[in-house]
């Protein structure tokens, strides 16, 4: 009955709709037993007009397009940054031009299976290939399954449905009558486990590394790494990589430092990551935290360099780096990283910036720093419900205390340069 007039308005079983429709479906059966009784008994009964069969929560739904748009302009005003946003936006546009643009009560899980039915036949940045490139999306990806060209990876089409569905996490907790779990039950099993998707710098690596002529001495900046008589301490080039290795930070929550994120509690100088300054942000609300400065850094100089710093009056702490067209300062560097460990012969497949966050933990865990300390310093939500008391703000002594357990042994840090003031 509900296909009547080709409308689809089939039930997901646990929508709150269905005991209305057993309702009306009772009062409808009881009118039309009523109404043949009457005729048998030879009294003229009029044929009702064949009804007009809209869903009542279509008609007052708003289009999916509209209901993105105030997800966003939502998540935009707090959590979001313009990278993040357009990154969950990239893939609700394609979601609706796979499904189409409808009022959001009338989508089914048909609709969701389509679109990862498309992903999985999508090739990595369809929309720059020459072969796809300017094809509507399912066009592109029946196109890209004839031509073999490869797919893209689990795990892009698994960030997909995840961006996708969490905006019909949201909207189910906005809008009436919708279905729910949509996007349940589709990610693809991998076999790799997150862990397993970045790899830890060995000790040969970050021993060539830190022995290549960026941090040694190199021909220019624009040849940095070539041998030559030109050092780099002053530069974020040589700093980032050493603060990663010694901190665990994310690349983006270095490069934002401002020059007054280095500060002093009880004579210990620590990093203060914060989104308090313009321009900063944190991954998340636990990214707010106090790193000590491991000794090993101050050993190379990195107070004083800090010091020169504030004699320059700079108000950032690597004023070289500038935001990208996302809005991260980290952008460039990441390219000029990976691109400089391919030309010193330490890239892999996977390997980055990022692999420093593995190192580090992998040094605290063997310096038995305690796990809620180990949190603490990387910017993860304390576990359990001690998360849910208190500050959540360790004493910097404590914390100076744990990041001095991390240690990496075999790595001979005696060729990199030390900062020296003039």
């Amino acid at each position: 009955m509900l296909s009547w007039e080709g409308i689809d308005l089939r039930l997901d079983p646990s929508s709150p709709s269905w005991p209305r429709l057993i309702r009306a479906l009772q009062e409808a059966s009881v009118e039309a037993t009523e109404a043949l009784r009457k005729r048998n008994r030879g009294d003229v009964v009029p044929t009702p007009e064949a009804p007009c069969i809209v869903a009542e929560s279509a008609q007052d739904a708003p289009l999916l397009s509209t209901a993105i748009k105030l997800w966003s302009d939502e998540k935009s005003r707090g959590a979001w940054s313009p990278k993040v946003r357009d990154d969950h936006l990239a893939w609700t546009d394609l979601f609706i031009e796979i499904a189409g643009d409808r009022p959001i009560t009338t989508y089914r899980k048909e609709d969701a299976r389509a679109f990862k039915s498309v992903l999985m036949k999508l090739p990595a940045n369809s929309r720059k290939k020459r072969e796809t490139r300017g094809l509507p999306a399912n066009v592109a990806a029946e196109k890209a399954e004839r031509l073999g060209l490869e797919p893209m990876s689990a795990s892009t089409v698994n960030k997909a449905l995840n961006r996708v569905g969490a905006f019909w996490n949201w909207a189910e907790g906005h809008f009436d009558d919708l279905p729910t779990g949509l996007m349940k039950g589709l990610k693809i099993k991998t076999a790799v486990s997150p862990r397993d998707q970045r790899d830890a710098f060995a000790l040969a690596q970050m021993q060539k590394l830190f022995s290549s002529p960026l941090f040694t001495a190199c021909r220019s900046e624009r040849y940095c790494s070539e041998p030559g008589l030109h050092l780099m301490t002053e530069t974020a080039r040589f700093w980032l990589p050493l603060l990663g290795l010694f901190t665990g930070a994310r690349l983006n929550e270095l490069c934002q430092l401002a020059t007054d994120d280095v500060r002093e509690e009880a004579g210990i100088a620590y990093l203060d990551i914060t989104n308090e300054g313009e321009g900063q942000s944190v991954k998340t609300n636990s990214g707010k935290r106090r790193i000590p400065i491991h000794s090993q850094l101050i050993s190379l100089g990195f107070n004083a360099f800090v010091s020169r710093r504030r004699t320059e009056r700079s108000h950032r702490l690597f004023p070289e780096m500038r935001k990208d067209a996302s809005g991260y300062y980290s952008g460039n560097f990441s390219k000029f990283f990976s691109r400089y460990l391919e030309r010193i012969g330490v890239k892999t497949a996977k390997t980055s910036f990022h692999s420093f966050r593995h190192n580090f933990e992998d040094a605290c865990r063997n310096g038995e720093v305690p796990s809620n300390i180990m949190d603490a310093l990387q910017g993860h939500a304390e576990r359990g419900m001690a998360g849910r008391y208190g500050d959540g703000r360790y004493r910097i002594d404590l914390l100076k205390e744990n990041i001095e357990r991390v240690e990496y042994p075999g790595l001979d840090l005696s060729k990199a340069v030390k900062f020296q003031r003039d």
